[in-house]
């Protein structure tokens, strides 16, 4: 059998639920011997199967059937994250944590093309579907935008700027992977093994004025982020400043 017949057999009994969520794999001779294929097929398969998240390696212990992204989302879509979740046939629900007015540090007030006295208001929450925490979410934007803005109303961000006249466009996006963050790892419920994914954006409305800067954590386990990318017809530019929290 070849290697690339051997992930599928692999993925398709996964997939058919031979080995439930958190069961511990048969040794890698034991499926070599089931699948009548030598050990160093079955590691490159079981590898290769870790990169698409069926399986986690734990040293000591073997392989394991990891937690399928619930939530796949295409990146070329902005949504809120309460969309993304309802989108998806789940109940989106809201942990309220921390609500502030405050003076930005420099790095943001250039984010925001912000006066020298201009304040902005943080907001910090945990967003859950169906009732389980998979989004930690902290939004800073300017005070001045919506300056009757109670937390309550977090849910519509989006709309609320629209309202104002500042309804969000576009927003420029850096994703980044971490391990275990003790804070938000624990808020989020999500085990040491598993990685955080980070989506910090700075949104724009349709004036090209920015509106908004969120970063946003992901348990990796619960979502996947597609992307549609094309050859360039012609030079690429280079000039593209990533952004990133100081």
């Amino acid at each position: 059998m070849e290697e690339s017949s051997c992930v599928e057999r692999l993925r398709e009994l996964l997939n058919r639920g031979v080995w439930a969520e958190g069961e511990i794999l048969p040794s890698e001779f034991e499926l070599a011997q089931q699948l009548d294929v030598s050990r160093s097929e079955i590691v490159e398969a079981l590898m290769a199967l870790e990169e698409e998240k069926y399986l986690v390696h734990h040293h000591g212990i073997g392989w394991v059937v990891g937690a399928r992204p619930v939530f796949s989302i295409r990146m070329e879509e902005l949504s809120s994250v309460s969309e993304m979740i309802t989108r998806s046939g789940r109940s989106a629900g809201t942990v309220f944590l921390d609500a502030s007015v405050e003076k930005p540090d420099p790095w943001l007030r250039e984010q925001l093309k912000l006066g020298p006295e201009e304040l902005v208001f943080r907001l910090e929450q945990v967003r859950t579907a169906d009732g389980k925490p998979v989004v930690y979410c902290l939004d800073k934007f300017p005070a001045s935008i919506l300056q009757d803005f109670h937390p309550c109303e977090s849910d519509f961000l989006f709309q609320l700027f629209e309202k104002a006249g500042r309804g969000v466009v576009r927003a420029h996006t850096r994703v980044e992977a971490i391990g275990y963050h003790e804070r938000i790892s624990s808020l989020l419920c999500s085990p040491p093994e598993s990685s955080l994914l980070i989506l910090r954006q700075l949104h724009f409305d349709g004036q090209d004025r920015p509106v908004l800067f969120s970063s946003h954590y992901f348990r990796s386990d619960q979502f996947s982020f597609q992307v549609e990318r094309f050859r360039p017809a012609g030079p690429v530019a280079t000039d593209l400043e990533l952004i990133g929290e100081k």
